[in-house]
């Protein structure tokens, strides 16, 4: 946006109060009207600071020509913008092909099971060994017969170093797998629940009178009424 007209002629006047006098006065004011719409159209309100100004009238011993006042106000101008900013570097993702997938697999794989063939025990040994085994041979796993191979030769070495093979059941990741010359232990499923007989409804006998109410019955004349009228119904 152009600058304001009036503020480039302040700016020049102040300029060249601060220049030495090497012009008439009326050859300045000849020489601001004609740099006041020239430098407005070249710069914007915010090259003229007295900031600009202490720098361009640094630079100039006299009243400058408008070359002068251009080349130190562009330079001024352009070492006050704001840089711009660093842009971060796009991030690369490295695609492995699939001989690479492979090998990372592979090494990932040796890796696991020299870790189990370093165990003392020869009977966590042996497990653990049979258990990778089992991971790698399930139903959908990815093919890997070197690693079975492996896990294979690293459990019967430590069954020949002593093992305790008679174990009830192997961990695997998804159920207990059959392992050959092993007898493993299915859990049986849950018998129904057989509900308790009911016992039939005991029928209540009425207790016997006692003593008192013996007593009410023979000496209330009503009841007595009642109970032989009962007595001759039956």
């Amino acid at each position: 946006m152009p600058a304001d007209l009036g503020t480039v002629r302040e700016w020049l006047n102040l300029l060249g109060g601060l220049c030495a006098g090497n012009l008439s006065s009326k050859e300045a004011q000849a020489k601001v009207a004609l740099y006041v719409p020239m430098l407005a159209a070249e710069f914007s309100d915010e090259a003229f600071t007295p900031a600009s100004l202490a720098a361009v009238a640094s630079a100039c011993e006299f009243f400058p020509a408008y070359g002068k006042i251009v080349g130190e106000l562009r330079g001024w101008w352009l070492a006050q913008a704001p840089s711009a900013p660093v842009l971060a570097a796009p991030v690369v993702v490295a695609v492995l092909t699939e001989e690479q997938q492979e090998a990372e697999d592979r090494a990932w794989w040796d890796a696991r099971l020299a870790g189990i063939a370093a165990i003392a025990d020869a009977t966590a040994r042996w497990r653990t060994a049979e258990e990778t085994r089992l991971t790698l041979t399930r139903r959908g796993a990815h093919p890997r017969p070197w690693a079975v191979a492996e896990a294979e030769r690293i459990a019967a070495e430590a069954k020949e170093a002593g093992a305790d093979t008679n174990v009830v059941q192997l961990r695997t990741p998804r159920a207990v797998a059959e392992v050959p010359n092993l007898h493993l232990r299915r859990a049986e499923p849950p018998r129904p629940r057989v509900p308790a007989p009911q016992e039939a409804p005991r029928r209540q006998v009425p207790a016997e009178p006692n003593a008192q109410v013996l007593a009410f019955r023979a000496s209330n004349p009503v009841v007595l009424r009642a109970l032989a009228s009962r007595d001759a119904s039956t």
